[in-house]
């Protein structure tokens, strides 16, 4: 086979389309076992104690199942705003804000994480061990996980729209956004009320694992408006913060 012929060309590109899956399998097969990993301490907790902040073993599995499939769909798809401190810094959002489409989702769409489906679907297997889920409750469980990652990703843009304002502030944005991941992995109840506060407004974690939960368990109770509420909320502010640093991006 000659080298630069076509049949040459679409053997090697069918080589790299199949190595570039097996690292993207290999990924989020790893991430899946570390949720795997981590959930077996709750399992070791809920043999010694029937409830830990009010919350069940079959509740924490459906709350730890939630937030990973809401952060795996986020990351997973629109994980570009940790890009975000970058772009500003050394000039790459020039290059975006001469496209033809939103600037908001080229910067969201600049960078999706492989291993984040890892965590999507040890989530939905979460979900499903659980128990909490009958057949047709997993509609409601889609339209909580959806809402939940709207709000994910609004704060999470934000909290990264930091850098037009404050120069090398990853570390900073970085920080933050792991905080609001690892609230969302454990039961509310153990919390004291001061957090409690913070979790429902300023880092809201309650709208990516707690309130999606009791959606699911109670779809007709208050908690649906309030986490549909969240999730337009949190997307509207998301994009006048991004605006307002683009505005103070250009006119630098």
């Amino acid at each position: 086979m000659k080298p630069g012929s076509i049949l040459h060309v679409m053997l090697c590109a069918q080589k790299a389309s199949a190595a570039t899956f097996g690292a993207w399998l290999l990924r989020a097969s790893m991430m899946a076992v570390n949720n795997w990993i981590f959930f077996t301490m709750w399992f070791v907790l809920f043999r010694r104690n029937a409830q830990l902040g009010g919350w069940t073993h079959e509740q924490t599995m459906l709350l730890f199942g939630v937030s990973a499939v809401s952060f795996g769909v986020m990351n997973g798809l629109l994980g570009g705003f940790i890009n975000l401190p970058e772009l500003v810094r050394d000039g790459g959002l020039n290059g975006l804000l001469l496209r033809p489409r939103s600037t908001l989702f080229l910067v969201l769409s600049s960078k999706a994480n492989p291993s984040s489906w890892g965590d999507a679907v040890s989530g939905v297997v979460l979900i499903y061990l659980s128990g909490l889920v009958s057949h047709w409750e997993w509609i409601t469980v889609a339209l909580a996980i959806a809402l939940a990652a709207i709000v994910f990703v609004g704060a999470s843009l934000i909290f990264f729209c930091v850098a037009f304002w404050l120069d090398r502030s990853d570390t900073l944005s970085q920080r933050i956004w792991e905080t609001l991941i690892t609230f969302g992995i454990y039961p509310e109840g153990i919390f004291p009320t001061s957090v409690r506060v913070c979790l429902y407004t300023f880092l809201p974690a309650a709208f990516t694992a707690f309130v999606p939960v009791r959606v699911i368990l109670e779809p007709a109770s208050m908690w649906t408006p309030m986490l549909v509420g969240a999730a337009i909320f949190w997307a509207l502010l998301a994009q006048w913060v991004f605006q307002q640093g683009l505005r103070r991006f250009v006119r630098g």
